[in-house]
Order: C-alpha cells, then sequence, then structure tokens
C-alpha cells in the first residue's frame, strides 16, 4: 500500500508559488508562452528569453491514437484514460516540463499572438492506485476527496461540488496570479482523477463553461469510440445547437426546433424574468418538453432549504407527485446550488422534470426546469439536459 500511495507523492517544483496548483499551471502557461510559433515574437519583443532559457527547448508532442488524436467531431481522445475533449486548441504533451507525478499533464494555448486573448488550457489525469479496490467506501470516499483537494493545491476557497449527470464527486477553484485569472475543476471518475484548468483575462466563466460542457466519457469496451448511449448522441445534440437567447440575467443555447414561448413575465412581485423555452409542436399527441428560468430577487435562505420549499409545494399541487434525487452543491452556469429531479401525472402523461435552484454570490435566485415526458427519456431527457447544461448566468 505504501508503494502505491508513493506515487501520489508531489515533488515541490517551486517555494515562491506555496501550492501545487499555482506551480504546475504558471510553468506550463510560460513554456507555452515562449515556444508556441505564433507568440515567439511577441515574448522576444517583451524580453522574456529568460523563459525560454529556463526550460525545456522543445515540446513532446505524443500522436499515439491510444493517447491522443483528434477525430469524433474534433474531440481529443485520450483513449487509455477514458476521456475526450473539445477545446478551442489542440493539447500537446507538456509532463517535461514539470516534475509533477502525472499519469498524463496535456496543455495547449488559444489566441496565442493576442495577450489579451490568450486562453491556456490543461487537462491532468491520475489514475488511482490499484490498492484502493480494498478499501471500504467510507475509507475510498476519504481518500479520493483527499487527492482531489490536493491536485488542487488544497486551496482555501476550494468549493465542493458534484459534476455532469453521474454527479461526479468534485472541487472548483477559482484564483488570480501573475496577471492571469485561472479556474480548475477536479472530479472523480471510477479508477481516475481527471483535473482541468483554464488560464485567460478573456471571458474566464465563458470559457470555462465550455470547457466543462465539452467533456465525453469514452466506451469502456471500446475507448477509441464515443459511448453510443451517451456520448455520440450528445456531441450531435450539441452541435444543433445554433439559437442563443440571451437577457441581462443569462444566456442559454437551444436547437432551432425549439421556440421561446414566453420571455420577460413578470410572474410575482418577487420575479425579476421568467423565461420559457419549449419544443416546436410536431402534432397533437406527443407532450412538448419544455424549460422555465426563473429570476427571482435576492433571497437569503440558501438552495437546500428553498429545494425543500418548492417541494412542499409540488406535494401540494401535482399528481402522483414523487421525488427522485436531491443533490446539494452541484456546479450550473458558474453558480453552487441544488438539484431536485422529480416526477408526477399530468393528465395522460407520466412527466420527469428536473429542477435546479441556484444562488449567485448576491443571493439573487435563479429556478431553472426542465420537463419531458418519461416515456421519451432517452430523447426529450437527453436534449433537455444538454440545453439546460448551457445555461451562463451573468
Amino acid at each position: 500500500m505504501e508503494e502505491d500511495e508513493s506515487r501520489w507523492t508531489i515533488k515541490k517544483v517551486s517555494k515562491e508559488f506555496g501550492t501545487l496548483f499555482l506551480i504546475i499551471f504558471t510553468l506550463f502557461l510560460f513554456f507555452l508562452l515562449s515556444y508556441h510559433p505564433k507568440f515567439k515574437k511577441i515574448s522576444d519583443d517583451n524580453n522574456q528569453n529568460n523563459i525560454a532559457q529556463s526550460t525545456s527547448s522543445s515540446s513532446s508532442t505524443s500522436s499515439s491514437s491510444s493517447t491522443s488524436s483528434s477525430s469524433n467531431s474534433d474531440y481529443q481522445v485520450f483513449g487509455d484514460y477514458g476521456i475526450a475533449v473539445k477545446l478551442p486548441c489542440v493539447l500537446e504533451d507538456v509532463s517535461n516540463q514539470t516534475n509533477a507525478d502525472f499519469d498524463l499533464n496535456y496543455g495547449g494555448i488559444d489566441n496565442a499572438n493576442n495577450k489579451e486573448k490568450l486562453a491556456a488550457y490543461q487537462l491532468m489525469i491520475i489514475k488511482l492506485p490499484v490498492g484502493y479496490k480494498d478499501l471500504s467506501p467510507k475509507e475510498l470516499n476519504e481518500k479520493v476527496d483527499f487527492k482531489l483537494k490536493e491536485i488542487l493545491g488544497n486551496f482555501k476557497n476550494l468549493k465542493s461540488v458534484y459534476f455532469g449527470y453521474e454527479n461526479y464527486p468534485a472541487y472548483v477553484v477559482e484564483t488570480n496570479h501573475n496577471g492571469y485569472a485561472q479556474k480548475a475543476i477536479a472530479f472523480n471518475k471510477e479508477n481516475f482523477i481527471y483535473c482541468l484548468t483554464v488560464m485567460t483575462n478573456d471571458n474566464l466563466n465563458t470559457r470555462f463553461n465550455y470547457l466543462t460542457n465539452n467533456i465525453k466519457f469514452l466506451d469502456s469496451k471500446n475507448h477509441n469510440n464515443f459511448s453510443e448511449s451517451n456520448n455520440t448522441k450528445d456531441a450531435t445534440l450539441r452541435n444543433n445547437l445554433k439559437e442563443t437567447y440571451s437577457n441581462q440575467y443569462f444566456s442559454i443555447k437551444h436547437p432551432s426546433s425549439w421556440e421561446i414561448v414566453q420571455e420577460n413575465n413578470q410572474m410575482t412581485k418577487q420575479t425579476l424574468v421568467s423565461v420559457q423555452i419549449m419544443e416546436k409542436q410536431k402534432n397533437d399527441i406527443d407532450f412538448r418538453p419544455n424549460i422555465n428560468i426563473i429570476v427571482g430577487q435576492k433571497r437569503l435562505e440558501n438552495t437546500t432549504l428553498l429545494a425543500e420549499i418548492g417541494i412542499e409545494q409540488n406535494k401540494t399541487n401535482l399528481s402522483d407527485y414523487r421525488v427522485i434525487s436531491v443533490k446539494d452543491d452541484i456546479l450550473l452556469g458558474n453558480c453552487q446550488g441544488t438539484k431536485v429531479e422529480q416526477s408526477c401525472s399530468l393528465g395522460s402523461y407520466k412527466l420527469n422534470f428536473i429542477q435546479y435552484v441556484l444562488k449567485k454570490p448576491d443571493n439573487t435566485t435563479y429556478v431553472i426546469t426542465g420537463t419531458f415526458d418519461a416515456k421519451k427519456t432517452e430523447s426529450q431527457g437527453t436534449i433537455v439536459n444538454e440545453i439546460i447544461n448551457t445555461v451562463d448566468i451573468k
């Protein structure tokens, strides 16, 4: 067990930065700025040759299909690690630029020739020690939680969240260093811990949301292909989200087969705005899946309590109402909150609906509800989730 644990030991590159997260990402960014061909001249013009002298003179790029490739609709596939990402740049192996003990460490840069628009991305992966399989569920959760915090440098402002439809345990951190804003998420799925980071002064939250919305997990039977049930279909749906609705409170993407049926309707004195997006009518039989977004006044109650209030109201007002699951500390649209999965009956329809109760730091509340036919979860439920995950709260 000690031998397995030793692979987690992080070698400190410099005491100056004090945390693993800043050390790795700062060195990674400096390396990219110095050696990316489009940025080389700008770097030289600003007397940054000292950076080039302090790092390796070239990057090591892997072209192995089992490690990285640019297939599957521009997704970069890391087959050995069960993940694919879609970014505005190609990630390259930067593991030789740090002494940290990662199984995979890839980075890339977008808008390298424009300092104001520059954005650096990084993907780091660690495989859990084999000995972890013998741990009890409680011990495993404690070990994984420790490693998630460790890979993000144990910052005091770490936020515990759940990531993805499957609610993987995760932490998010946002920091500033050397004049750049940076945001990272680390989460655990099966035998791996994944850490994805973006560093930029150009729309950090928008870029971070794009990063997290374009992560796909691979079929365990064939890591070079997307899972048919979740990933290929999701990628196709996401490519169809070409329409954007935006107001002063949020933006959301949806397919052209959906329409805005209600906009800026102030339902109550506590409501700032209410917007409903619904699938265009196909026939007189099928239930039309829809999404409602209500922006409310500032509330002091936490999202858990607000969700509970909604549940009690639904028990009174809805037929055959049932709570399927409740998850606190989820992350959506750059806000934390509570997610409630529910079901009810409406006439001849059996419906499922997903409700997010979110709060901004200033206590402005958002209630986002997606409703679909329970018998058509594969089609309607999937697109509802895809649309909701494009929400960007301003």
